[in-house]
C-alpha cells in the first residue's frame, strides 16, 4: 500500500479540510456524481468543487424528499427533468434541514438563499448538467433550458456618449495647444495615450490575458479602439528599445514605467484642457464600458461580468457576443 503520510504532512492545512469535507459529503453520492466531483477536481480550484458538492448534496436530499425514498438511484439523478430543477430552484429559496447533533438530539434548521445565492446554485447544475451532456449520461438534457435569474444592477456613474468622442476627437486632433512646445509634446504623446483610453474605456479581442480560473481569457479590441492601438502600435515599433531588459508597450517620454497615478493625471490635464464637465477617471472609463456593454448585452449582467474579466456564470452564446462587442462604438 502506497504511503501518503508525506503529501498529507505537505498539503496545505485547508486544502487537506476541504478534501476531507468532500470525501464525507459525497459518500452517499451516485457513481455519476461521484465522476462529475473527480472530473472537477482536476479543473477547478478545490473550494469551488466544494460548493458543487454541497449544492449536489441539497440537489440528492431535496429528490429523496419528492421521490419519497432513502436511496436514488444513478439513473434518476442523470435523469432529473427540468421541472424537477425548476422546483428545486424555488424550494431553496426558503427551506429546513434536520440533522443530530454530536449528543444524538434532533436540531431542524431554516435556511434561506436571496437571488444571488440561488443562482450560484443555478450555476452548478448547469456545470452539472453540462457534464451529463458531454458524456452522454442522460436520456433527457436540460443544460440548455437552465438559466440563471436575472438580478437587479447597481448603478454607477458613467460619461455619455459625446463627452467620450469629444475626449478622443480632441486628442487626436491636438486641439488646445497654446505653445509650440505643448505640441511637439503633443504630437509625441497622443498615439500613446488614444491607445491607453481606448484600452480603459472601449475594452477589449484577441488579446490573451492571464486571470485566475472562471475568468474570461480572452479580451475584444472593438473596430473603433482597434484604430488607435494600431497607430500606436506601428510608432512604439519604431521607436521601441530592443536591447533593454524590459519592454513595456507603454512607457514615458523618458522610457520610463507608466504607473497607474501616471494615467491619472493624464486624464486629469485633458479634462482640464478640453473643459469637459466632468473630471474623467480610468474608473468613470471603466464604468462607462460596462454600461455600454448592459446595453448591448440586453442588460444581462452575467455576460457583462464575462467580457469585463470579473467572476461569471457559464452561458450559451460567446460567438455572438463577441461579434456585438467587436462593433462597440461611442460615434
Amino acid at each position: 500500500m502506497a504511503d501518503h503520510s508525506e503529501q498529507i504532512i505537505n498539503e496545505p492545512n485547508e486544502e487537506f479540510e476541504l478534501r476531507r469535507k468532500i470525501r464525507e459529503r459525497t459518500q452517499n453520492f451516485t457513481p455519476t456524481m461521484l465522476s462529475f466531483i473527480q472530473e472537477m477536481l482536476a479543473t477547478v480550484s478545490t473550494a469551488t468543487v466544494y460548493e458543487y458538492v454541497k449544492d449536489l448534496s441539497l440537489l440528492l436530499i431535496y429528490t429523496k424528499k419528492k421521490d419519497k425514498k432513502n436511496r436514488i438511484s444513478d439513473f434518476r439523478m442523470c435523469n432529473l427533468p427540468f421541472e424537477h430543477y425548476e422546483n428545486f430552484f424555488d424550494y431553496i429559496k426558503r427551506y429546513a434541514l434536520t440533522y443530530k447533533t454530536t449528543t444524538g438530539k434532533e436540531v431542524t434548521q431554516l435556511f434561506t438563499n436571496t437571488e444571488q445565492g440561488v443562482n450560484r446554485k443555478i450555476a452548478t447544475m448547469l456545470r452539472w448538467t453540462r457534464y451529463l451532456e458531454i458524456t452522454k449520461k442522460t436520456e433527457t438534457p436540460v443544460y440548455h433550458s437552465l438559466k440563471l435569474i436575472q438580478t437587479t444592477r447597481r448603478s454607477k456613474t458613467y460619461l455619455m456618449d459625446d463627452t467620450v468622442v469629444t475626449l478622443l476627437d480632441s486628442i487626436e486632433s491636438l486641439d488646445a495647444i497654446d505653445s509650440w512646445q505643448a505640441q511637439q509634446y503633443a504630437e509625441k504623446t497622443a498615439p500613446r495615450d488614444l491607445a491607453l483610453i481606448s484600452l480603459i474605456d472601449l475594452s477589449n479581442h484577441q488579446i490573451f490575458v492571464v486571470r485566475r480560473k472562471n475568468r474570461e481569457q480572452h479580451i475584444i479590441i472593438p473596430m473603433q479602439a482597434q484604430r488607435y492601438l494600431r497607430n500606436f502600435i506601428n510608432s512604439r515599433l519604431l521607436t521601441a528599445q530592443t536591447d533593454t531588459v524590459e519592454l513595456f508597450l507603454f512607457e514615458s517620454l523618458h522610457s520610463g514605467k507608466m504607473h497607474q497615478k501616471t494615467v491619472r493625471l493624464m486624464l486629469t490635464k485633458y479634462s482640464q484642457r478640453f473643459s469637459l464637465t466632468t473630471n474623467i477617471t480610468p474608473q468613470l472609463l471603466r464604468n462607462t464600458c460596462e454600461h455600454k456593454l448592459y446595453l448591448l448585452f440586453s442588460k444581462n449582467q452575467n455576460k457583462v461580468n464575462w467580457a469585463m474579466g470579473k467572476s461569471y456564470y457559464e452561458f450559451i452564446g460567446e460567438i455572438d457576443l463577441k461579434n456585438r462587442w467587436l462593433q462597440l462604438t461611442y460615434m
